[in-house]
């Protein structure tokens, strides 16, 4: 038995430690990329001379035959009376009787004074 569990922990090791080192995280340093400077022309500060100086100038306005717009035609709304309603039914009151049953006869209580 201690035979068994002895060849299970060094197969366990042995399995552990089987090429480790090739699957194992490499760290590779970052290669800085090259830096140039960028060229640019010299400034050159001279008079600078435009064109259209002076009133600016618009074409003249042309109304397009495709722009017009008409009114549109509205027919006249139709037009409703007021409604016609019934008159409102009339209610009377009800007609309550008086209760069937005689209202009850109370005795008042009799104490003595050894009561208190």
């Amino acid at each position: 038995m201690k035979f068994f569990i002895l060849a299970a922990v060094f197969a366990i090791a042995a399995a552990d430690s089987y090429r480790s080192t090739e699957y194992a995280p490499k760290y590779v340093a970052p290669v800085a990329p090259r830096y140039e400077a960028p060229q640019y022309e010299a400034a050159s500060y001279g008079a600078v001379h435009y064109e259209y100086e002076g009133e600016a100038k618009y074409p003249e306005y042309v109304q397009s035959k495709y722009n017009s717009y008409s009114a549109p035609a509205y027919k006249a709304a139709p037009v409703y009376s007021a409604p016609a309603y019934k008159a409102a039914p009339v209610y009377s009151a009800p007609a309550y009787r008086a209760p069937a049953y005689a209202a009850p006869a109370y005795r008042a209580p009799a104490y003595t004074a050894r009561d208190y």
